[in-house]
């Protein structure tokens, strides 16, 4: 019994110093094999910001096949007109006129009382509404009696062909409404009958109607009209068909004309206004006033350059940026050349360097000219040259 507890203690003791000894190697190595893993399966941009490079190291930075390089040229100025075709611009008081009944007879007498109701719709914009007829037949001498909406707006004798003209209080107007024609009664002659015979009642309204008051028009810029902007004009001739009222244009949106002027309009349109693709105007007159605008037309007046320089953006990250400054790495531009003349200069962040070709390649170390992020490489020639490849590679120096 005391040797098995004597066995059994120097096991335990066994087992605290293997992991003693063992246990930290076995957590260095885990580690280890971590970091290994880590630096074998990071990307090379990880790598990089980690400042683990490979021995060779190489990277393109571009890789483009400009085609034909020109020498850069002075730009020439260019118009472009659009017609805008006649545009018609009314906000007076339009009157229109619907007829309710072409015809209708009512009578009273001792005995009978005949008379018309009429539904009516009004719109909500209506200014003024009237009931107008014409007398076709009469019998008696009783007046003719209107209501509308239950109150009565009209009450007279009339004569055979007289025009009835009876105007409807603004107040009593609703969108649905009820007219009532009447006769009134003969009286004391209850024996006589009292009736008219009408012609073509007709509700007769006037109103404002705000979509004859806006027009709209179009033109469509090309990408290089809209870049080289360099004026734009609005030339109407502007004829007034009623009272005066102020007349408004507008670009995309933005206002640039406000006045009542008649006659020849010429506007100018700010460049800033204007843009690539479809450009919307607007034409709008202020209430009691019409406009016929005829010869109507855009000028716009651009700049194109007749040859330019070919531009490539490059970036450039902070490692290489780093690796420049201490002479690490070379930044070789190359060019290969399918035709043409025997060099071409490329201008990098507005420093200029020579690319002269052997045997249909060039290339030069343009470390000097780069700088940390953005760097603009622009490619033109004294003679037309027709490049296949152009390429920014930095590498490390061996």
């Amino acid at each position: 019994m005391v040797t098995d507890i004597f066995k059994l203690a120097n096991s335990k003791r066994a087992a605290a110093e293997w992991e003693g000894n063992y246990g930290g190697l076995i957590m260095l190595l885990v580690i280890s094999t971590s970091i290994i893993a880590y630096v074998l399966l990071t990307t090379e941009t990880e790598r990089e910001r980690l400042g683990i490079i490979p021995e060779e190291y190489t990277r393109t930075l571009l890789d483009v096949s400009p085609g034909l390089v020109s020498q850069e040229s002075a730009s020439e100025s260019k118009s472009a007109m659009f017609n805008l075709g006649a545009i018609n611009l009314d906000y007076s008081v339009q009157k229109s006129t619907e007829l309710l009944r072409s015809q209708l007879s009512v009578q009273k007498s001792a005995f009978r009382d005949s008379r018309a109701k009429i539904p009516v719709s009004i719109k909500p914009n209506v200014e003024t509404a009237t009931i107008e007829a014409v007398v076709s037949d009469k019998i008696g001498d009783g007046s003719l009696i209107i209501l509308f909406n239950g109150k009565e707006i009209f009450s007279q004798q009339l004569g055979l062909n007289q025009k009835i003209h009876a105007p409807l209080p603004k107040s009593l107007l609703a969108e649905t409404n009820v007219l009532e024609i009447s006769v009134s009664s003969p009286g004391a002659k209850f024996w006589q009958t009292n009736s008219y015979s009408l012609l073509n009642v007709n509700l007769v309204t006037t109103a404002y109607e705000e979509g004859r008051a806006t027009k709209a028009a179009s033109f469509s810029l090309s990408g290089e009209q809209a870049t080289g902007i360099e004026s734009a004009q609005l030339q109407l001739y502007a004829g007034k068909t009623v009272s005066s009222a102020n007349l408004k244009i507008s670009v995309n949106g933005k206002e640039i004309y406000d006045g009542a002027k008649i006659g020849t309009l010429d506007v100018s349109i700010p460049a800033e206004s204007l843009r690539g693709g479809m450009n919307a105007l607007g034409f709008t007159v202020a209430k009691d006033g019409a406009y016929k605008i005829s010869f109507a037309k855009v000028i716009v007046r651009y700049s194109k350059a007749a040859s330019t320089a070919k531009k490539y953006n490059v970036l450039l990250n902070d490692y290489n940026t780093k690796q420049i400054a201490q002479n690490n790495l070379y930044c070789i531009l190359s060019a290969a050349r399918g035709s043409g003349g025997s060099s071409v200069t490329a201008t990098v962040n507005n420093k200029a360097t020579e690319l002269f070709f052997s045997e249909g390649s060039a290339q030069e170390d343009i470390c000097r000219y780069l700088r940390a992020g953005d760097n603009t490489i622009a490619l033109t020639a004294d003679e037309d040259v027709s490049l296949s490849s152009l390429k920014l590679t930095v590498m490390a120096k061996q």
